[in-house]
């Protein structure tokens, strides 16, 4: 009965150790301090945080679609669209912890990356959109 209990013992304990490890290998990764623009998943533009302190605005085409892009006091979002729903426009700025910015028929993307990303695809993200 003893050999049972303590084979039961470890076998449950390294379930459980597995499950944990599991766990924290598919939670979340926090983004870096960096925003990225993205057409057609290719990194177009990178900014750091004081960056986005400096007020500019940026026009992106594509096949006839255009994004301006509005950074001003620390915040980045898209300020006008023309394509046909706006859910980018409406999206509001960026915000840490919140989903990126995205304008599918302009093949757009706004998001957080770490200082070293350089446009590629990673296995958390899937990539750029």
């Amino acid at each position: 009965m003893k050999i049972y209990l303590k084979s039961w013992f470890w076998a449950a304990l390294l379930s459980f150790i597995c499950v944990v490890c599991l766990i924290i290998w598919f939670l979340p990764k926090e983004a870096g301090d960096n925003v990225g623009i993205y057409q057609n998943g290719e990194l177009l533009y990178s900014f750091t945080r004081e960056e986005l302190e400096e007020e500019r605005s940026i026009r992106i085409e594509y096949n006839g679609g255009i994004n301006v892009v509005e950074i001003s006091n620390g915040t980045i979002r898209v300020a006008e669209a023309n394509c046909p729903d706006g859910d980018c426009v409406s999206h509001g700025p960026l915000t840490r912890g919140g989903a990126p910015i995205v304008c599918l028929p302009n093949r757009l993307v706004i998001r957080f990356i770490d200082a070293g990303t350089d446009g590629q695809v990673d296995a958390v993200s899937g990539g750029a959109g």
